[in-house]
């Protein structure tokens, strides 16, 4: 997957959003491609940041995606 936020009317242009993307502590690092910390890109039309990977077998564990929380208006 890869995620990415539309603004057509501009209004966050260059808003950048950082995220990370771990594998759990108890489960197997095998389970979440690319792990790190990504720019999810903010633009007038459909564009993803860097594509990430959640491997939905029956291992135990996960993957967490982490959001910036930023304060409400």
């Amino acid at each position: 997957m890869a995620l990415g936020v539309a603004d057509p009317s501009g209004a966050h242009a260059g808003a950048d959003i950082a995220y990370t993307w771990r594998a759990r502590q108890a489960g197997e690092a095998g389970q979440c491609g690319n792990q790190g910390t990504h720019l999810m890109p903010v633009a007038p039309l459909r564009t993803f940041g860097s594509h990430i990977r959640g491997d939905t077998d029956g291992r135990p564990g996960g993957c967490d995606l982490t959001l910036p929380r930023t304060p409400a208006p």
